[in-house]
């Protein structure tokens, strides 16, 4: 798992500064929610004392943290790590977007894409299929060739 470290004396006073950002919107969320630490340890799999640091600025979420946290709250990476008076300043000014925009996009497509996939018939998905796995195949090869060709 990556794991962003824990914060030293030794961070600039700029990467320290994000993350007590975090640890302030990130209680600032939850107290919005009406949950306390224990609620939100369960949920991202972690200690009450773990959310309790992460709160405070001591420790740094792993990525997969960070984003488990982002999706429950449904709020950016970068939301989550700009102070809050910018954050309030950009949502005032309409440029605050949820992080599941995209993905209502991305269902809508799937959607559209099985939807149509109903309407064809049995050979027709097997033709597809194969279609398919031949420019997978394809696209890995060049990919790899690609690797070779640039890494010397």
């Amino acid at each position: 798992m990556s794991d962003f470290g824990n914060t030293t004396k030794n961070d600039s006073k700029e990467q320290k500064y994000s993350y007590h950002a975090f640890g302030s919107n990130l209680k600032a969320l939850r107290k919005k929610k009406g949950l306390n630490a224990r609620d939100l340890a369960r949920f991202i799999g972690k200690t009450p004392s773990y959310v309790g640091q992460l709160e405070s600025g001591e420790r740094k979420p792993s990525i997969e943290t960070l984003m488990e946290i982002c999706k429950f709250f449904d709020k950016s990476p970068d939301f989550m790590l700009t102070k809050p008076e910018i954050n309030s300043a950009l949502s005032r000014q309409g440029y605050s977007k949820p992080l599941n925009e995209e993905a209502e996009k991305q269902k809508e497509h799937r959607e559209m894409v099985l939807n149509m996939l109903d309407t064809f018939e049995p050979e027709e998905l097997d033709h597809l299929d194969k279609m398919l796995r031949s420019f997978k195949d394809f696209t890995y090869t060049s990919r790899e060739k690609y690797k070779k060709l640039y890494s010397k």
